[in-house]
């Protein structure tokens, strides 16, 4: 990314010299071994690594039934918003959004999510259910949950606690997984009652209309409790819209490729810090962040919102 200077190259000098050789060493070796232009070569380098991102989201999508142009592309990680336009475009993808959390919001999400423990217990029954047996084995279950969440320092008032069945009609092999009334109330005949409708009616949207049978009769084969320790979650305030110009936020300019030219174009560099909620602009630009470097290609369109997200629109 050097060679195409979308990275600015001042912020390397923290690395040693051998770092910096072996950063830049791809863009040198595709000029020895092509006989081209740096830039250009750098930017086939770029480009192949772009279809490679390119073809795995093919994968998690059109391969299973997704059309990626109805969705918004959420790109994070350091290098991601780097690439992100560039390959959204080649999905047929219309926005991207890069979060204001951008490089380390995958450990944000670790450290804010919920802890989750999930349980099971075997026990065979068959319907119409004994209350009390019901009773029994979540009560066991319920104990257990609250004594591990209890020992991480969760109390009473921040663990959320649902149970759910295992069911099938007697003698098949498809099973379902039924949820109970949520929280630790007992059980009452009613909620039985509201039980066995709900697995008949699962099972006919499971596996289609008429496929129930009623008279089998049903059986319970594994008691569930899945128990959530709630964390408390980050507070990103939001921000009143400041207006369109984003003049205050250019920081300099200098010359980056762009495969469009084949060259390198004048671009305006703008420094994510001074952006307001609200600015926007057409590329080709560069955002610079404290945590990674957002390209705007020439036929984008980038706007902050209230988040302090990076929004861009692909192709207008």
């Amino acid at each position: 990314m050097i060679r195409l200077v979308t990275l600015e190259p001042e912020h390397l000098e923290s690395l040693n010299a051998d770092k910096r050789t072996q950063f830049i060493l791809p863009g040198d070796c595709a000029y020895t071994l092509m006989k081209d232009d740096r830039p250009i070569a750098a930017g086939g380098i770029y480009r192949i690594a772009n279809a490679h991102m390119s073809d795995l989201i093919r994968r998690a999508t059109v391969e299973r039934g997704h059309d990626p142009r109805k969705f918004v592309l959420f790109a994070f990680g350091g290098a991601g918003p780097v690439h992100a336009s560039r390959y959204t475009e080649d999905l047929g993808i219309k926005q991207v959004v890069i979060p204001l959390t951008a490089s380390v919001h995958g450990a944000t999400g670790l450290i804010s999510s919920d802890v989750l423990y999930e349980y099971g217990r075997s026990d065979h029954l068959i319907a119409p259910f004994d209350l009390k047996r019901l009773q029994q084995n979540f009560f066991i279950l319920i104990a257990q949950a609250r004594l591990d969440l209890e020992s991480r320092g969760f109390k009473a008032a921040d663990i959320e606690i649902v149970r759910s069945l295992d069911m099938r009609y007697r003698y098949q092999v498809h099973e379902l997984t039924l949820s109970m009334p949520p929280g630790t109330n007992e059980l009452q005949e009613k909620d039985l009652e509201k039980l066995y409708d709900d697995f008949h009616e699962l099972y006919e949207k499971s596996y289609g209309q008429g496929s129930g049978y009623r008279e089998a009769g049903m059986e319970v084969m594994t008691f569930r409790l899945t128990a959530r320790g709630r964390l408390k979650k980050p507070n990103i305030a939001r921000q009143s819209l400041d207006g369109k110009d984003s003049a205050r936020a250019v920081k300099s300019r200098r010359p980056v490729y762009f495969e469009e030219y084949r060259d390198l174009i004048d671009t305006t560099i703008y420094d994510f810090e001074k952006m307001k909620a609200g600015n926007e602009f057409a590329g080709p630009a560069i955002i610079e962040t404290p945590v990674t470097t957002i390209v705007v290609n020439p036929k984008d369109h980038a706007f902050m919102d209230e988040f302090r997200n990076v929004r861009i629109d692909v192709g207008t």
